[in-house]
């Protein structure tokens, strides 16, 4: 299979994987945000069913991309939630707080992602209906497509900076709050799975070491 198929199985598996990691609260309202995407998914589907069987590529791909602007729009409403996650850390320097805010971000970081999974997972499927015929245009598809990559790396990339300096405060007060200190730190390096389980089909690698804490008596 070709590379943008072989993400597409990837991003499949990667759903999967992340349902079964939502509680029934969250799953419900990723599945509220993906019920806008329906529409879209289906008019793909149908583009691609007739392609397969001789339809007229450029008129299919005109239909196929007036769906687009479904895709885009829970997209970008996905990148200001994720930037919100990344301000919940921004002044916190209390182990209390950081450890309220460090399990709110693991809560929500699945959702968010899984939204994203399944946005990137049509927006491949819109790339594969593009006719040979408009090389430019697939280019600049093409283009689009990778400046959205590069978005949401810079939001998960913050995210990770500051939970990494959350990590830091925790390490500090281990020993006045050794409790919250090992919750943070916890929740911190599973948000960072998570992250990378999402970056992994994209073909990033989220280049950090995963944060340990000194034991009570060592520390």
């Amino acid at each position: 299979p070709s590379a943008q198929q072989a993400e597409a199985q990837e991003l499949k598996a990667l759903l999967v994987r992340m349902d079964e990691k939502l509680d029934g609260l969250r799953r419900a309202q990723r599945d509220e945000v993906l019920a806008k995407l329906d529409a879209a998914a289906e008019a793909i589907k149908d583009a691609m069913t007739i392609r397969a069987h001789g339809g007229d590529p450029e008129t299919l791909w005109d239909k196929v991309q007036g769906e687009s602007s479904a895709i885009h729009e829970v997209q970008r409403y996905t990148l200001r939630a994720l930037g919100a996650l990344a301000d919940k850390v921004e002044g916190k320097t209390k182990t209390g707080e950081l450890k309220k805010v460090a399990r709110e971000i693991e809560g929500d970081i699945g959702l968010q992602l899984s939204i994203l999974a399944r946005c990137f997972e049509l927006q491949d499927d819109v790339h594969a209906t593009a006719p040979k015929t408009l090389a430019g245009h697939r280019q600049g598809v093409e283009a689009a497509r990778q400046q959205r990559r590069d978005d949401v790396l810079e939001r998960t990339s913050r995210i990770m900076g500051r939970l990494d300096a959350a990590g830091e405060v925790a390490a500090a007060n281990v020993l006045l709050h050794a409790r919250s200190a090992r919750s943070i730190v916890g929740s911190l390096n599973r948000t960072a799975e998570t992250i990378a389980d999402f970056h992994a089909p994209l073909g990033v690698t989220l280049d950090r070491e995963e944060v340990l804490l000194k034991a009570w008596t060592e520390a």
